[in-house]
């Protein structure tokens, strides 16, 4: 769903500003722009959503153009953080801001801000022709807001298998076995399934299983994705992809689509040890649509 896409955007962002990853003021300035943009843009995604169901094409078009800059905004914030983590040091990083930045992130700097600018008037664009579609904001009532905070809610527990869970006791076992069928030394692909109702622990574990340190030594490359009642194959794919794949392809990508993006994703793990886990997966038909992948 695009509002999960630009909520997990919104929050990079936020975390982006917290954390001083970008630490010049200006530059600081369009970020928040930028995340209070796309937060705006969020209270009219559930009329888009009900149009875009009823078969207006114009609309579908303008969600796509939605998801599409969340997806660049977010990987401005990776880009940007993994070229200058290297050059952060624990201990000092409070004093960063206060310090001459070097020469090398001067640059990055203005190459951010240049993409910011770049971004926001894409989003202008988008917001200004809303009116043109007449998406409404649906958010204004107690009950929308509610769905809204459940749905990021739902989204930030799906998105974040790094984040820790409380202490679960009676998965030792379960752990074990998991481990051992996913490490077999087999050519063949293994699925596993996790299955229950709801309260049983089936992400906790899944994610404790993802974040093992065996699973991640023994594949070549690991993805965590969610599913939920709705799927949309697309952005399943997208986020397998900004996983596995390297980060310089992501802005070619995102043109392609649902069948080359299938066929691209199927050549580049065909050689590779990986390990996927789609989690909150509802349906056999969903799970036979991604599957040939």
């Amino acid at each position: 769903m695009v509002d999960a896409v630009i909520s997990f955007a919104v929050k990079r962002l936020g975390d982006a500003l917290i954390g001083e990853t970008i630490f010049l003021l200006e530059v600081r300035s369009q970020v928040k722009e930028l995340r209070d943009e796309l937060r705006r843009m969020q209270c009219f995604l559930e009329d888009a959503d009900a149009k875009q169901q009823q078969g207006d094409e114009r609309v579908r078009n303008w969600v796509a153009d939605i998801r599409n800059v969340a997806y660049d905004a977010e990987d401005l914030v990776d880009a940007y953080t993994l070229q200058t983590e290297p050059t952060r040091k624990p201990g000092v990083l409070q004093n960063f801001i206060k310090k001459t930045p070097s020469v090398k992130n001067l640059k990055l700097l203005h190459e951010i801000g240049t993409e910011i600018q770049d971004i926001q008037s894409r989003l202008k664009v988008i917001s200004d022709s809303r009116v043109t579609y007449a998406i409404k904001d649906l958010r204004d009532n107690e009950a929308s807001s509610s769905k809204g905070k459940q749905m990021l809610q739902q989204h930030l527990r799906n998105h974040y298998p790094h984040v820790e869970e409380d202490d679960v006791i009676g998965f030792e076992e379960h752990t074990k076995t998991l481990l051992t069928e996913l490490v077999k030394d087999e050519e063949r692909r293994c699925v596993v399934s996790v299955v229950g109702v709801g309260g049983l622990g089936k992400s906790t574990l899944a994610k404790k299983i993802y974040k093992h340190a065996t699973v991640v030594s023994h594949f070549d490359c690991r993805a965590w994705i969610s599913i939920s009642q709705q799927l949309n194959l697309k952005d399943a794919l997208l986020q397998i992809i900004k996983k596995c794949m390297n980060g310089d392809e992501l802005s070619i990508i995102k043109k392609l689509d649902e069948r080359d993006l299938v066929e691209k994703l199927y050549h580049y793990l065909q050689d590779k040890r990986y390990f996927i886990v789609m989690d909150d997966l509802w349906s056999p038909e969903d799970w036979n649509t991604l599957s040939p992948v």
